[in-house]
């Protein structure tokens, strides 16, 4: 295979010529009749019509660019033309707080920017966060909105206009495996956001992977909840499906709409946040509706629910629920079947056995080493240990990303160095173990484990289940306080906190008597003597379900400080 194939835009060239007149993409949130459909020679076309653009107006290999760009048809060909090119587009996630967003931006170092016009009204208005940005390029269908930008200063050059005609440039730049050809910057819901730089060779890997593991066919549909995924559906030479919705806030989606787009659209393939078909769930079980085509759904982002999994089973005529487990750094490890979950696995779950994410893919190794909260050198400075002993969660292989864009502190901490294989393990922050069939059981995040005075270790996904099934709540989140001012949680508290999501307040004293005997009767749990009630968990911006417990500690910290 010639180097070049490691791009995987490349790919795309491939489908057009193989499907010219195939649907690429179907834009839903569109306004326009006559613009919401693009097939795969019109999208081959426009990428190349884009790499010309861009390496007139002076941008080239091993630049990166600041990239903005909402679920449309243009996205693909933006994408693809800068992996083309060997340019490096960086990823914000439009849902983070302004502050981290403009702080990934002048970490990123970018030396240009394609986006929608408000990207450009948010340059000027922090412009010494974009002050390395030299190439601005606009993306608008309305012809006067660069103008307008132009007229306030808030655009500096008149390149603007991408759909524009323009002659176009078909090369594909000859990359490594290990070249960096993205930077995707984490939502920062678990600590501070980093540059994750995945390189050409983790694409060709993670696209290869999902569709084999899948068994993805050409002539599937894709819902594209997740925008990234539009790029493997062209890879792939399947018709994108593009909802009117905020990707930024997933749960926010409207469940009908959703579900009617799917139906219309004989949707085959989908994958996003638990939060996301929660509400679809609801519609449809709400107006006794089922998918008839949809062969698989993927729920990625969270831990998801025995309830929302045996719904989903209940809804799918002929398909599947799979739960992926993964991360920015490394994607996709390993995934586990709604029938496999559902036979075996749930009724564990529910009894604080952790939750069954299955077993590790092809070309990926996972183990699970003594938990640490210190960097690791090398492999040789701790050991792997045995089958069902909770530790933290390490893995190696071609999907797993080698750093993260100018962290040094947090590379020395989040990878470990393998000296026997010429490789490294990527501490994945979490924690688990694995069963007697080879199955990977998570059990929550390390940072979120609760050290209590009796030396018992909580870890609160692996226990919350245990209280979950409780009538007139929601949810449940277990966290650690310290009785001393300024604590919010961590390896270091000393009480733990069940907080409890319960919309209603009518029942508190008798789900606080529930929960409390559920508590008395697990060794893990017994000192749990502090129930907080919330009407809703404070959760992550990308997939708006991943509770945020440093937020929920502060609560606990603040309401529950003096009591002993």
């Amino acid at each position: 295979m010639p180097n070049n194939f490691q791009n995987v835009s490349a790919l795309l060239a491939e489908q057009a010529q193989k499907f010219p007149t195939k649907i690429a993409c179907v834009l839903e949130n569109s306004s326009s009749v006559n613009f919401r459909e693009i097939n795969f020679k019109e999208m081959e076309t426009a990428t190349c019509r884009n790499v010309f653009r861009f390496k007139a107006l002076g941008i080239k290999s091993g630049d990166r660019v600041a990239t903005f760009v909402r679920p449309s048809l243009d996205f693909v060909p933006v994408i693809f033309a800068l992996f083309r090119m060997g340019a490096i587009p960086v990823f914000i996630d439009p849902g983070m707080k302004l502050k981290n967003m403009i702080n990934c931006i002048e970490e990123s170092k970018c030396h240009a920017m394609v986006g929608i016009p408000l990207a450009f009204v948010l340059k000027k208005l922090f412009s010494t966060y974009f002050k390395n940005i030299k190439i601005n390029i606009c993306l608008s269908q309305n012809k006067w909105i660069p103008k307008l930008l132009r007229a306030h200063r808030l655009l500096k050059t008149n390149k603007t206009q991408l759909m524009q005609p323009s002659p176009e440039d078909s090369s594909v730049l000859e990359v490594s495996k290990d070249q960096i050809a993205a930077i995707l910057f984490t939502s920062g819901s678990t600590g501070i956001p980093k540059g994750v730089e995945v390189s050409y060779g983790i694409l060709w890997r993670q696209q290869k992977t999902l569709r084999e593991s899948f068994g993805i066919e050409e002539d599937e549909i894709d819902l594209v909840v997740f925008p990234l995924f539009a790029l493997f559906s062209a890879a792939w030479g399947i018709t994108s499906i593009i909802p009117n919705m905020n990707p930024a806030r997933p749960a926010k989606c409207s469940g009908k709409n959703l579900f009617n787009i799917m139906i219309k659209h004989k949707v085959t393939h989908t994958s996003g946040s638990p939060a996301i078909w929660n509400n679809v769930l609801k519609f449809a079980l709400k107006n006794y509706k089922t998918f008839p085509k949809l062969k698989r759904v993927l729920m990625a982002g969270a831990p998801v629910s025995g309830e929302l999994i045996r719904g989903w089973n209940s809804i799918l005529d002929i398909g599947h629920v799979y739960t992926p487990y993964g991360a920015t750094e490394a994607l996709p490890l390993t995934f586990i079947r709604d029938d496999e979950l559902l036979n075996d696995c749930l009724n564990k779950t529910s009894q604080g056995h952790g939750t069954c994410v299955g077993r590790p893919l092809e070309n990926v190794t996972i183990k699970t080493i003594p938990i640490s909260d210190q960097a690791i050198g090398n492999i040789n400075e701790t050991f792997f240990l045995p089958q069902g002993q909770i530790g933290e969660i390490i893995v190696q292989g071609e999907v797993v990303t080698r750093s993260y864009f100018g962290k040094k502190e947090a590379n020395q901490m989040a990878k470990i160095t393998d000296s026997e294989s010429n490789s490294f393990w990527h501490r994945m922050g979490d924690l688990g173990y694995f069963d007697p069939q080879g199955r990977l059981w998570f059990c929550g995040r390390k940072d979120h484990r609760v050290s209590m005075e009796s030396g018992i270790e909580i870890y609160p996904v692996q226990l919350e289940p245990l209280f979950n099934g409780i009538k007139g709540i929601r949810r449940t989140a277990l966290v650690g306080i310290d009785n001393s001012p300024g604590s919010a949680e961590g390896n270091t508290e000393k009480n733990a906190v069940l907080v409890v999501e319960a919309p209603h307040s009518l029942q508190r004293k008798r789900i606080s008597k529930d929960l409390l005997q559920v508590a008395a009767s697990n060794v893990a749990t017994q000192s749990i003597k502090h129930i907080m009630f919330v009407k809703s968990f404070p959760t992550d911006v990308r997939h708006n379900i991943k509770i945020n417990r440093s937020e929920l500690a502060q609560k606990a910290q603040k309401q529950l400080r003096g009591k002993p």
